[in-house]
């Protein structure tokens, strides 16, 4: 399992890709639009690309998948547990059509903040264990 940061000019150069691979999750995105403020980030499984996620503003996770065909092997768990390790304060906007999101984040210390309307914002919470 690897997480690779991604320069901008490697993102231009490949936009074609990436944008293939995101619209299978995330319909009508174009990674050329949102470079600003961004930085991206690729996962691998044994040195194939396996999934991508942005962070957006230094703490907004955003197109965050993994390929369904290196689901359940702990790439996921293992993104979040890097992005925790790198920014302060994280959080996303979910679907609430998508349940597998949403357990996903929760099973991963995110709580519900905001319901709005048709998209949850789920913030990081440290769970503290008093002795």
């Amino acid at each position: 399992m690897e997480i690779i940061k991604l320069e901008k000019n490697y993102i231009l150069q490949n936009h074609s890709f990436f944008n293939n691979m995101i619209n299978l999750f995330f319909q009508n995105y174009d990674i050329k639009n949102h470079i600003i403020n961004t930085d991206f980030y690729q996962i691998n499984w044994k040195n194939e690309f396996a999934g991508f996620f942005n962070i957006y503003e230094k703490n907004r996770i955003q197109k965050f998948f993994i390929i369904p065909k290196f689901q359940n092997k702990g790439l996921g768990s293992f993104a979040v547990k890097y992005i925790l390790s790198t920014i302060k304060n994280p959080y996303c906007f979910v679907k609430k059509s998508n349940q597998n999101g949403i357990s996903f984040w929760k099973k991963n210390n995110f709580i519900i903040t905001s319901d709005l309307g048709n998209i949850l914002r789920l913030d990081y919470k440290l769970r503290l264990t008093l002795l």
